[in-house]
């Protein structure tokens, strides 16, 4: 939620580009496609019927126009309208809008706050008092102020450590407009953010959140009449003021400069800022037409609109310190910049790629344009920043007119090396064996859903139950269960708003090490990139060139299945078809790719047998598995069985996989049902499963608690990981991926309560359960600070002791299945999402014909009682993997638990 950065910047430019922010006298009027209306108190409102859509969507814009320097404060503020408010009497905000709305969400951006929620249209009136509340009535309190500034500074570090090219923007800003509040306004500096007090946040709410400030967007089944009402109840009781700053004035344009950092990112990148000027119509037309050629020519650029002037950034990625020094690495990377932007110039001045660019701008300009709630979005916000707006035709007119000689002169004046800011990340590209590292888990985060001021769980079930039952009604895309001709099942879910078409399959196969296929567990592990890389003269690609040849085929492969997935153009669903079909029935694999992975990789198969997180693995599963378990193979990856791998060997395991009688299909995107289900029975229809052997449940292969400990000297995190023994069928009852997801999410809540209560607030915490007598590990993994790593270990052994004598509750399972509702509906309204969750239901058995109403509407509580049956609080091994020098506590002796210990 609130990714403020690239979420807020490239909403901006998607909705500016290529709009005009000036009034000409001379251009067409802008049609009224959503109702303006204008209350006593300036609150703006425009309504947009859409009788077609399921949900209301409320779009709410808070101008920050002529806000005084902030620095952050704004961003802090939009975080604490999730928050608490003392005038709502059920608890936070975040409840109220978890329990009426279905997604939720907010950006800030240099020009305004801008909320999004949808609902079902029945809580509308609801949704509009909670508006009125955080727009014109919040009354935050300390603990939460406290909180989201922890959490600010999170996303401060995040953004400007681990996305390099955030921080670089971020450098120019503040290069191009020293000394003015423009340049860190979104994030603010991390002195400033800690600096607020309530006083600040309470002197800026008095100043911005005021009724004519605001423009109100609410679209969907809704009638105008109604909304209008609607909203004159809930918002006519705040007060209009006259902001109290003026609009402050950007400083003279200061002499170009440049800065070069240091990043942990395996590649360099090259960031470059010009300030252009934006003063008349002319001018803004010249700099959006500027950045679509940017774009097409130069690739990355990215544009920020101010007051009267832009700022263009664009980005080159480069490899320049890997073999040069500093200077040597600064000089080369400016001067590939300066040769490839003499290029653009001269392309410019080619008559026919500038019309060919002014077209493909003029032709984007009216096709954004053409669909009533994104017209109707873009006034909205423009009506917030207080300017009139061009008619999307009134623009494609105006950019006909631009002369090409204007274009060049532009290009030649404003793209000097005298004018450009410039910022260079040198990334560490020392070692680039085994891809970057994942450092998302140093975004520390507590869930604050069902927590308020200590007490837990505020909504109950009673609450929740009408919700529930309500959303189970709205209208997903059907899914239409056939069998082929062979007797394999297929799922079909049309999106007809989709342009694409996606094909994916889910294969359940035994574990590869048995005597009828004497394969290694191991050799599975690279089966994904052989697959994915090459096949032979039947395939499309005849060497190793390229990733995933042919029409975005995609193999994933797991100890116990494997996913294949493809997509293409709806229009050319057969040939699609045609290649994914390939891929499992067909083809045979390229021994060229089997050799270049085994010359290639066997430096990364030594390094992940090295690897901490590897090492960690493995002895957690040989502690409940056994030292010869197929499952310690798998991640314990043998090289000399890589190294000797012959490609009929190979092949034979591909055609062992995609025989599998154990598998489903599904296709998700635009197709008509008929013609596609003849189109899967001519093609799939021709497979012949095999017969192989069942799946056993597995067995723990030793009693007892065992604990270790891995020094991982990169790591600024401690992750503590538990694994369970498998749980089968006949201890644990199926269940469907729904279940399993109500119940990890009520286990992780019950963990981060308990965190909360001790006094640990940052750590994230995911959990895993296990289906049927399907071999998913039941696992809990919390990351936190490496100092409290030994505080997790304990808060964990609690809880699950607690769970054992304390069963989750049915208000508990409620919450969780509200929480979830949201982004699952926004989830499987998407295509390719909605396959990827397909693909994953299919591994925990049938697919659910309404997987909306296998949400919403199962009977309370009995699934929640089932929880502690899944971890058995004396048999499980767990690990620590930190850095060493961090951890404080008994964890240091390398002493596993004992009983006395756990009863203690």
């Amino acid at each position: 939620m609130r990714d403020v950065i690239f979420t807020a910047i490239c909403l901006a430019v998607i909705l500016f580009t290529g709009h005009c922010a000036f009034a000409d006298d001379d251009a067409v009027a802008n049609p009224a496609l959503a109702e303006l209306t204008r209350f006593d108190n300036g609150l703006q409102l425009l309504v947009l019927p859409q009788p077609e859509k399921t949900l209301v969507q409320v779009d709410v814009y808070l101008s920050l126009r002529g806000a005084a320097r902030n620095e952050g404060l704004a961003h802090l503020v939009e975080h604490l309208m999730f928050r608490s408010s003392q005038n709502i009497p059920s608890g936070t905000l975040r409840d109220s809008l978890l329990l009426l709305t279905l997604t939720h969400d907010a950006t800030t951006s240099s020009r305004n706050i801008h909320t999004i929620s949808t609902c079902i249209p029945e809580f509308l009136p609801r949704v509009l008092n909670v508006e009125a509340e955080r727009l014109g009535r919040l009354q935050p309190e300390l603990i939460d102020l406290e909180e989201e500034r922890l959490r600010v500074l999170g996303e401060h570090d995040y953004r400007t450590e681990v996305y390099t090219g955030v921080a670089l923007n971020l450098k120019i800003m503040a290069m191009a407009f020293e000394g003015s509040f423009d340049t860190y306004s979104l994030v603010g500096s991390k002195e400033k953010v800690k600096s607020f007090s309530m006083e600040n946040v309470q002197g800026f709410l008095d100043e911005r959140m005021l009724p004519n400030q605001m423009v109100v967007l609410i679209s969907g089944p809704v009638d105008p009449d109604t909304v209008q009402q609607l909203v004159k109840d809930s918002f006519s009781t705040l007060e209009a003021k006259n902001p109290g700053s003026t609009i402050a004035e950007l400083p003279l344009r200061p002499d170009p400069q440049g800065i070069i950092i240091d990043s942990k990112d395996p590649y360099d990148l090259l960031a470059v800022g010009f300030r252009l000027p934006y003063k008349t119509p002319e001018q803004a037309a010249i700099v959006h037409l500027t950045e679509i050629i940017m774009d097409r020519e130069n690739g990355h650029p990215l544009l920020q609109l101010f007051e009267d002037e832009a700022l263009l950034i664009l980005f080159l990625p480069g490899s320049w310190s890997q073999d040069y020094d500093r200077k040597t690495s600064e000089e080369k990377s400016l001067k590939q910049f300066w040769d490839e932007t003499r290029k653009v110039k001269h392309r410019v001045r080619n008559s026919w790629k500038f019309d060919r660019h002014r077209k493909a701008f003029s032709e984007d300009i009216q096709d954004r344009l053409q669909e009533p709630y994104q017209q109707s979005l873009w006034r909205a916000q423009r009506l917030a920043d207080g300017r009139e707006l061009l008619e999307a035709e009134a623009m494609a007119a105006l950019v006909d007119t631009l002369d090409q000689t204007l274009i060049s002169d532009f290009f030649e004046n404003e793209f000097t090396a005298d004018r450009a800011y410039t910022a260079l990340s040198l990334g560490d590209l020392k070692d680039k064996i085994g891809g970057t590292r994942d450092r998302s888990s140093e975004s520390l985060e507590i869930n604050p859903y069902l927590v308020e001021s200590g007490r837990e769980i505020p909504l109950g079930i009673a609450e929740i139950t009408p919700v529930l039952q309500q959303a189970a009604k709205l209208p997903l895309a059907k899914i239409e269960k056939q069998k082929l001709p062979n007797g394999l099942p297929v799922y079909l879910v049309p999106h007809p708003e989709s342009d694409d078409v996606y094909f994916g399959a889910a294969f359940k196969y035994p574990y590869l090490e048995s005597e009828q296929t004497s394969q290694k567990p191991g050799r599975l592990y690279w089966f994904d990139w052989l697959a994915n890389w090459g096949y032979d003269a039947k395939g499309s690609a005849q060497k190793p060139v390229g990733d995933r040849p042919g029409w975005n085929t995609k193999m994933e492969s797991q100890p116990c299945n494997l996913r294949i997935s493809a997509h293409g153009p709806a229009l050319k669903h057969e040939k699609v078809l045609a290649a994914f079909n390939k891929r499992m029935n067909t083809s045979r694999l390229n021994h060229y790719v089997l050799d270049w992975i085994q010359e290639n990789k066997l430096k990364t198969v030594t390094r992940k047998l090295e690897n901490p997180v590897v090492l960690a693995r493995v002895a957690r599963r040989k502690a409940i598995l056994g030292n010869n378990h197929p499952l310690v193979g798998w991640h314990q990856t043998n090289v000399q069985g890589f190294e000797d791998w012959r490609i009929d060997e190979a092949n034979k395991m591909h055609r062992l996989i995609f025989r599998s009688p154990d598998c489903q299909f599904v296709v998700t995107g635009d197709f008509q049902v008929e013609k596609m289900s003849k189109n899967l029975k001519t093609i799939l229809g021709k497979m012949k499963p095999r017969e192989i052997e069942d799946f056993s449940v597995c067995k723990p292969a030793a009693k007892g608690t065992v604990g270790y400990m891995f020094h991982d000297p990169d790591s600024k995190v401690a992750v503590t990981d538990y694994l369970f023994p498998m749980v089968g069928a006949e201890n644990s009852p199926a269940l469907t991926r729904i279940q399993s997801d109500v119940l990890e999410n009520i286990l992780s809540q019950r963990l981060l309560i308990s965190a909360r209560k001790t006094g640990l607030d940052s750590i994230k915490v995911t959990v895993h359960l296990v289906a049927k007598n399907y071999r998913i590990k039941p696992t809990i993994k919390v990351t936190s600070l490496p100092e409290d790593a030994w505080q997790v270990v304990q808060l964990i052994r609690q809880e699950l002791d607690n769970l054992a004598v304390n069963p989750a509750s049915a208000d508990e399972e409620a919450r969780a299945r509200l929480e979830m509702l949201g982004p699952f509906f926004s989830n499987f309204e998407d295509p390719g999402n909605s396959l990827h969750w397909l693909l994953r239901s299919s591994l925990y058995g049938d697919i659910p014909e309404t997987p909306l109403q296998d949400l919403c509407l199962h009977e309370p509580g009995k699934l929640a009682a089932r929880l502690g049956s899944f971890f058995p609080v004396d048999h499980f091994a767990w690990s620590v993997l930190a850095d060493r020098g961090y951890i404080k506590g008994p964890l240091l002796s390398y002493e596993p638990f004992s009983s006395k210990q756990r009863q203690d």
